[in-house]
């Protein structure tokens, strides 16, 4: 193949921020299923890895196959998912529903210790258009997460939000980015992990699979 690319089924904009910053070429794809009908349970950490499996589950590789000009070359597949755990509580925070929702979780996680949690399912396929074949060479899912002290003063929140309005699309209405990081205490553990994507587990990963050497040969 001319170039290489990772295949990043999340329509993340933080996530795809990750990617461009560390200089990872890469295509946006769709899934087929829907993130809210993945059946999980357990800790957080085998929450996300779940969902990500589960999402993984809903790429359509023979549509991304039927895009593909070259003989032949490696096809990579990303998917990813972040959920917030609160410490005390155990409470497990995803996306807000509502602005209302948005305050009572910034309320709730100001006030404990919270475990950010990143799932990322990384596949590899290899595809021949002389054959016609596109075989998966390997599949492999782990988990990256972070205990951290996220704290936005009551007076502050309707502030936060406003100023934030990203956070709306964040698990537990958190950004660690822009305004958000006035109110982040510490983070110990995997930082981009808190942003959505675990990139230096990543890049072992793709290292390990030939993704750099093939993509600048």
């Amino acid at each position: 193949m001319d170039k290489n690319f990772l295949y990043c089924a999340s329509q993340s904009q933080a996530r795809h921020a990750l990617l461009q910053r560390s200089e990872i070429p890469f295509i946006v794809i769709g899934i087929t299923v829907r993130e809210e009908d993945a059946q999980v349970s357990g800790t957080v950490q085998e929450q996300v890895a779940a969902i990500a499996e589960y999402k993984h589950s809903g790429i359509d590789v023979a549509a991304v196959v039927r895009q593909q000009t070259a003989q032949t070359g490696r096809l990579y597949f990303l998917t990813a998912d972040t959920l917030i755990a609160g410490v005390d509580t155990g409470m497990i925070y995803g996306k807000p529903r509502s602005h209302a929702h948005a305050i009572e979780m910034v309320q709730q996680i100001s006030r404990q210790e919270i475990i950010v949690a990143t799932g990322m399912c990384l596949s590899v396929w290899e595809y021949d258009q002389i054959t016609g074949r596109c075989d998966q060479l390997s599949s492999e899912t782990w988990v990256a997460d972070a205990l951290a002290e996220f704290s936005v003063p009551d007076s502050e929140i309707e502030h936060y939000l406003s100023a934030c309005p990203v956070a709306m699309q964040g698990c537990g209405a958190t950004v660690v980015d822009g305004i958000g990081i006035l109110y982040f205490k510490s983070i110990r553990g995997s930082y981009s992990g808190t942003l959505g994507l675990d990139m230096f587990g990543l890049r072992l990963r793709l290292n390990r699979q030939g993704f750099y050497r093939l993509m600048h040969r």
